[in-house]
């Protein structure tokens, strides 16, 4: 072909046409004749400036790509040759001749074009023709730009698909055959491929006369090789004569398809409610889990849930509850599921379906003391509630059960009849408990007044009926007498109405003092009312009489018997004995004192209820620091010893310790709290007067912690009333070691243990106090002294090895003896003795194996103060002597497998893990175990809460705080208290989680004014008034008058 002939084609060429392109209609022949030849030079002209531009834009992509191959392939050679090869092109000599280039619109419309209706063969072929697209790449590796790393796009072959990435790996399309695998392994199945296996496992003919070794025939050319029509992803296991590579990937997918233990457990939880559905602990369990197994299949477990991924867990678990409740019929586990579904509907529900499915649920089990707690708690949540309501609601139970109990004794039904009391208790301290929330902390006092004067003071003479030792103790009450916890007073049964001395007139109050605030420390006015509102309730803490001075200005204060008549609790002569215990814990759990634990079954659980817990102070302490007042970048990480309201068992480890953990620490009083003079003075009467023995080593412990010095008055008086308490002797003996006078100690060890028989119940307890003295000072052989005679009382100096080992055996074959005798409180004492000679004689690992061997022989209940001894062996031992802190990891970890939310062995991990490490066991433990819902509480999200603050950031602190109040430990209104402090000290939007604060606790006084004292925004300070007042919150001082007087 002629180069004229080639010239006229190109001239001819015209754009590709597209089914979708529909061209413009052709001009008129005449126009199109005379414009013919000028168009056609207005082209060529354009196409050549167009060319020369795209030449040039091509060039500098090229260069692009060059150097990006360059850094990626280091292909140097090859791109000098393209690039060669293109500056020798016919292409590029011709350009030099090209007119100058187009303008920018014109090179747009030349390469753009639009289409509407799109590739019909992209259905047929799965993708856009590679061929006709620019070369490209997909920056992230194939993330969706927006997405969290959940969505991303794979090549396959030509193909580019769409896919969702599960648990942070990259596992492709799952379209393809492999990743179709490992899919179905992270949906549950055991998932491997099906490898072509010849048919070998025939056995041979029976008339051939030999027998191949090898069984693998050789295929001839011409015959096609069998494959398998599909790829199925549920087989049995690969064969042993896979490939290396089939096994590689095998091996590799089994590894991804071994299920974890929560899915393990899930799996079989199924298909045990499926074949058995009336099994109710199987769907309570089921139900628990279904968070773990929720977090287990997310990107990241420990982040913190959404809104939408929290509602999404509620539905499914409500979803599991309804099922559960259609086939369970056990009456106790009935009403636990409906009390279950209560708890989770309330997070979800609104006002009026939460009503409606409460009267559903409660239909038919009005008797049920289960769902009456579940619905008292739904109320205290209600944005209607009111303190009349509440009030009346609980009162009305506490009526009903004070009917049942005097029919119950008459039954002479035991079990019965405790229950009723237990439950009678109960109702008493959430009533009192919620008066003291609201503002009336003197009525709530005066009732618990007036019930322990009723329970441990009542007169020994025949008092008649119910009804007319109420009227009796009413005259007490009317006569304004000393009552218990008041100085001088001697008790109902020692009272009488002609020799009772009035009471002091109380002095007058300064008023223009207490409501003088300081302005420029307070510049708000409302911070002001705040302020003097605070006052006014730490001075009225207490019920006056009608003569008292102060009680002028403020009715509420003097509580007649009228106003406690319906909150009183009478218990017949009958049960006395064995509810006295259980009402003191409760006291103390409402004094905001952790419980003695002298009670047990519904009492002792109250401690766990987030709506009863106690206020913890080393919570509030850390938390009001700042970052660089608990720790620094090089200073080693120090124990907080002090854990009031912390998780432990208690014994006298953790009751008179000065270097160990303390169960009680000194008491500082809040302005919504009761005095501590009164409860000092109250549990001071129950042990002197009243004569309750069990309260004696706590009510030491308690003088000790918030008065050193005056410990030893106390002791004194108690071991002149108990002289046969030993285990008094040994609480004072450790109360003098610890303020630093180890000669008393001793003498009171050695005065103590003199003629002491081989029976007492606590004698190994003496000696084990002596040993601890002596290992705190660093006198190891003294402790190994001390320890021998226990077994030896004839021993004067250092044990020989004989005796070392007569001493272990005799420690070893008593605790046995005592076991078997169901003696557990000896048989716990001569295993302490035992790991004690061990440490000291041997090393502190064979110590706690003696503690570990024995451990499952005991209940739960000693098992962990047991566990407690073995974990202040470690930490002793880790002070004085080198040490391996993996190796106290590894027996922390075992120690909290046992019990996951011991604050001391949670608090002992976190000090022996490094600040800087990949795997925090702190974190994993509390993520996978103790915040979990079997074993989720209050305590565990303080401590989740104060570690995230002493390694962590103030977003993780938030975090921490958002994820604890959305379980049940929501319902304490002193976790939001301090959620409020932490965020107005942050700047974290303080105003938002205010408004949440008072949904969440609206009966909480204290929680309205936190807002206050904060400098909340005054549209919030406005609302939160007016539901003060619609909701009957007690204020001694009207706000708007404060206001409008300053």
């Amino acid at each position: 072909m002629s180069s004229r002939e080639m010239g006229d084609k190109e001239k001819k060429r015209t754009v590709p046409k597209f089914s979708s392109f529909k061209p413009k209609a052709d001009p008129e022949p005449q126009r199109e004749a005379k414009d013919e030849k000028r168009t056609s030079e207005r082209d060529e002209s354009s196409r050549r400036s167009r060319h020369r531009q795209d030449d040039r834009d091509e060039r500098k992509d090229r260069h692009e790509r060059r150097r990006h191959d360059e850094r990626r392939h280091g292909d140097r050679r090859e791109s000098e040759h393209r690039h060669r090869r293109d500056d020798h092109s016919p292409a590029r000599k011709d350009e030099t001749q090209q007119p100058p280039k187009a303008t920018t619109a014109e090179k747009i419309n030349d390469l753009f074009f639009v289409d509407k209706r799109g590739d019909p063969l992209i259905f047929r072929y799965g993708s856009n023709d590679r061929s006709k697209v620019p070369s490209y790449y997909r920056d992230g590796n194939g993330r969706v730009m927006g997405s969290t790393g959940f969505l991303t796009i794979h090549r396959d072959g030509s193909k580019e698909e769409f896919t969702i990435r599960y648990g942070g790996t990259d596992r492709g399309s799952v379209f393809r055959d492999r990743n179709a695998v490992k899919f179905a392994n992270s949906m549950g199945a055991n998932a491997k491929f099906i490898k072509p296996d010849p048919d070998t496992s025939k056995p041979p003919a029976t008339d051939d006369d030999f027998i191949a070794l090898d069984s693998r025939k050789r295929k001839r050319e011409d015959e096609p090789i069998s494959v398998p029509e599909y790829r199925s992803i549920y087989t049995n296991k690969t064969s042993a004569s896979d490939s290396e590579s089939d096994r590689g990937a095998s091996a590799a997918e089994e590894n991804e398809a071994d299920f974890s233990v929560v899915k393990k457990r899930t799996m079989e939880l199924n298909r045990q409610v499926r074949a058995k559905p009336e099994d109710g602990p199987a769907w309570f369990e089921l139900i628990d889990l279904q968070e773990a197994l929720f977090r287990e299949n997310r990107e990241n477990p420990g982040r913190l849930l959404s809104v939408d991924e929290r509602k999404g867990l509620t539905e499914l678990k409500l979803s599991l509850y309804e099922e559960a409740l259609e086939h369970v019929r056990e009456p106790e586990q009935e009403e636990k599921l409906a009390e279950g579904m209560l708890r989770e509907g309330s997070k979800v529900w609104d006002d009026g379906t939460l009503k409606k499915r409460l009267s559903r649920l409660t239909e038919g089990r009005q008797d049920s003391f289960t769902l009456w707690r579940a619905k008292l708690d739904t109320m205290l949540k209600e944005a209607d509630c009111s303190y009349e309501g509440l009030k009346s609601f609980m009162t009305e139970m506490l009526a009903e059960l004070g009917r049942k109990l005097p029919e119950s004794c008459r039954e002479e039904n035991g079990e019965q009849t405790m229950s009723i009391a237990s439950r009678l208790i109960y109702v008493f301290l959430r009533l009192t408990h919620f008066l003291s929330d609201v503002g009336y902390v003197e009525l709530a006092v005066a009732a618990w007044q007036a019930v322990l004067e009723m329970t441990f003071c009542r007169p020994t003479s025949p008092l008649g009926s119910q009804e007319e030792a109420v009227a009796l103790f009413a005259d007490f009450w009317e006569s304004e007498a000393q009552r218990i916890g008041e100085d001088g007073a001697k008790g109902w049964a020692s009272w009488d109405e002609d020799d009772v001395p009035w009471p002091t007139k109380s002095e007058g109050i300064d008023h223009a003092a207490e409501e003088n605030v300081d302005r420029t420390k307070y510049p708000s006015a409302w911070t002001r009312w705040a302020v003097v509102e605070n006052r006014k309730s730490e001075r009225s803490r207490m019920p006056a009489r009608t003569l008292d001075f102060d009680a002028q200005d403020d009715p509420y204060r003097v509580v007649t018997f009228s106003d406690i008549k319906d909150l009183l609790v009478w218990f017949p002569s009958m049960v006395l004995p064995d509810v006295s215990l259980g009402l003191i814990d409760a006291f103390l759990l409402f004094c905001g004192l952790p419980t003695a634990g002298v009670s047990n079954g519904l009492i002792a659980e109250a401690k766990a209820d987030p709506s009863l817990a106690i206020r913890n102070q080393t919570f509030d302490r850390e938390l009001g620091q700042t970052r660089h007042e608990t720790e620094t970048d090089d200073a080693k990480p120090t124990l907080e010893f002090w854990q009031q309201g912390g998780d432990m068992a208690i014994s006298q480890d953790v009751l008179f310790s000065g270097t160990w953990f303390r169960y009680l620490e000194m008491w500082r009083e809040s302005p919504d709290g009761v005095k501590i003079p009164w409860v000092s003075s109250t549990l001071k009467y129950l042990v002197g007067v009243c004569r309750i023995e069990a309260l004696a080593e706590y009510y030491l412990a308690l003088v000790w912690a918030n008065d050193s010095s005056g410990a030893k008055k106390a002791a004194k008086s108690l071991l002149k009333q108990y002289s046969s308490n030993l285990k008094l002797y040994s609480a004072y003996a450790l109360i003098e070691s610890a303020n630093g006078n180890p000669d008393v100690s001793e003498k009171v060890l050695s005065a103590a243990t003199q003629g002491l028989s081989s029976t007492s119940t606590n004698g190994q307890l003496l000696y084990n106090s002596w040993a601890w003295i002596d290992l705190e000072s660093n006198q190891t052989q003294a402790a190994l002294f001390h320890l021998c005679r226990s077994a030896d009382s004839t021993l004067t100096a250092l044990p020989s090895p004989a005796l070392i080992l007569k001493a272990r055996s005799h420690f070893s074959s008593t605790r046995d003896y005592a076991l078997s005798s169901r003696q557990l409180s000896i048989a716990l004492q001569h295993a302490e003795s035992l790991a004690l000679l061990t440490y000291v004689t041997d090393s502190p690992t064979a110590a706690v194996t003696t503690i570990t061997d024995f451990l499952l022989e005991l209940p739960p209940a000693y098992q962990e103060p047991l566990l407690q001894t073995a974990s202040r062996i470690l930490y002793h031992h880790s002070v004085h002597n080198a040490h391996k802190p993996s190796a106290i990891r590894a027996h922390l970890l075992h120690f909290l497998s046992l019990f996951p939310t011991n604050t001391i062995f949670l608090s002992l991990l976190s000090y022996f893990t490094p600040t800087i490490q990949l795997v925090d066991p702190v974190r994993t433990h509390l993520y996978s175990t103790a915040l979990t819902p079997a074993h989720d509480n209050l305590n565990a999200r303080r401590f989740d809460i104060l570690q995230e603050h002493r390694t962590g950031t103030r977003y993780s602190v938030r975090a921490a705080f958002e994820e604890a109040l959305q379980s049940e430990a929501g319902r304490n209104a002193d976790l939001w208290v301090q959620y409020i402090r932490f965020c107005a000290a942050n700047g974290m939007g303080q105003d938002q989680v205010y408004f949440r604060a008072i949904s969440q606790c609206p009966m909480s006084k204290a929680v309205y004014v936190e807002g206050f004292l904060r400098g909340i925004g005054v549209d919030y300070l406005v609302r939160a008034q007016e539901l003060m007042d619609q909701r009957g919150i007690r204020q001694r001082v009207s706000l708007y008058e404060w206001i409008a007087a300053t």
